[in-house]
């Protein structure tokens, strides 16, 4: 409280003085964050005077996370009203696709609630890339542009080569401080594709840049047709082997496409495989046709016969075929052995003889016990005989 006149006529009381209460508080960030920070980085605790920092919640930033950041929208625009020097706000994250591609972003602004009438009074606009205390100032920011009338829509750009990934922050700079103002915001997000994708017959400009083509088209800019000629046909390796696709071509509202078939028209597989006759199925076959094999102990020789099951590949049996067995020298079979040493029907001689006489098989089966091949035997002499004769010849020959 203060008197007035001259101050060697106070009252006594003023001359008394008088009590008061100074209360002091302490802390660890600057202001405390402000009751909106998650934490108080402290870079090495045991000195006293350390570096200290605020890690904000949200949308605040500053040192004290004081400053707060209105978030924006593509194509959605916002009004705002403050006082003060500066009033900020938060653009949406860029991508890193974005960032490498022909995409830009456009802020339009327009303000009210007072008229410049001299230089350095108008509002500005700033734009800044960054995080954490990186936000725009008039001696900071990474583009600008002056809004020189009241109640006029101006554009601030940032071009595709300096829109980085993150983080993009704004601010609209009040030089009348003293003053309420409003404002309007509007963030738009640019995108060009190479060459506008062709045409919109060929393809569309997607949201990162990149020429979305349609069906029949390729390419960077969708200008390279994959349309083929009906009826022709194109190869593709499945399965082991050659599916044949084939051209076709369908016509709508005055347009005509063609594509290849999803579908295989012809298959074929690449030798030694041969298709199963289903799908894409290729098969190695191990053997073509039946084995003649012979028993080293018995000298007695048989079928092996060759199996190709449907849909699978062809194999030897394990088993001989026993309706095959044959002698493969002088003696006949008896007992599952060749041990009857004549030329009885069924032995090796014999059937020799025989295909020398008849067109029959030079291979015959041997059914026959030793009974009746004894039988046998002597109704086959005139057949044995000569061979006989051939063989005693050449013994002759080989003793001599």
């Amino acid at each position: 409280m203060y008197g007035t006149g001259n101050p060697r006529t106070l009252s006594k009381e003023l001359l008394k003085g008088f009590d008061y209460t100074l209360n002091m508080m302490t802390y660890n960030c600057p202001h405390g964050c402000n009751g909106r920070g998650k934490e108080c980085k402290i870079e090495n605790e045991s000195l006293r005077n350390s570096s200290r920092s605020c890690s904000c919640q949200g949308n605040y930033f500053m040192e004290d996370c004081s400053g707060e950041a209105d978030p924006l929208e593509y194509n959605t625009p916002k009004s705002l009203t403050f006082e003060g020097s500066y009033d900020y706000f938060e653009l949406p994250q860029i991508s890193p696709s974005e960032s490498t591609r022909n995409v830009e972003l456009s802020l339009k602004a327009s303000y009210s609630g007072f008229d410049c009438r001299w230089q350095g009074c108008n509002p500005v606009l700033l734009v800044q890339q960054g995080a954490g205390d990186d936000y725009p100032k008039l001696d900071s920011y990474t583009a600008k542009a002056e809004l020189l009338k009241s109640g006029k829509e101006f554009e601030l750009s940032v071009c595709a080569s300096s829109l980085q990934q993150g983080m993009w922050r704004g601010a609209m700079f009040n030089p009348r401080d003293y003053l309420r103002m409003n404002y309007n915001i509007t963030v738009e997000k640019k995108v060009y594709c190479l060459n506008d994708c062709t045409s919109a017959d060929h393809g569309t400009c997607g949201d990162n840049g990149i020429c979305q083509c349609k069906n029949g088209f390729a390419g960077g800019d969708c200008s390279v047709s994959t349309m083929c000629t009906e009826g022709t046909r194109k190869k593709e390796v499945q399965g082991g082997g050659i599916c044949w696709k084939e051209c076709k071509c369908n016509s709508s509202g005055g347009q005509t496409t063609c594509g290849y078939s999803q579908s295989c028209k012809d298959f074929e597989c690449v030798a030694p495989k041969r298709w199963t006759g289903k799908g894409t199925q290729c098969v190695e076959d191990a053997c073509s046709a039946d084995q003649f094999v012979v028993d080293a102990i018995t000298k007695v020789g048989c079928l092996k016969r060759c199996r190709c099951p449907a849909g699978k590949a062809c194999s030897l049996d394990t088993m001989c075929d026993a309706s095959s067995a044959q002698c493969v020298d002088s003696f006949a079979v008896g007992d599952g052995q060749c041990g009857i040493s004549h030329c009885v029907e069924g032995s090796w001689l014999h059937n020799k003889a025989e295909s020398r006489s008849s067109t029959g098989s030079a291979w015959r089966p041997a059914r026959a016990s030793t009974a009746s091949a004894t039988t046998r035997r002597r109704g086959s002499t005139a057949h044995c005989s000569a061979t006989r004769a051939t063989w005693r010849t050449r013994r002759g020959r080989n003793a001599s």
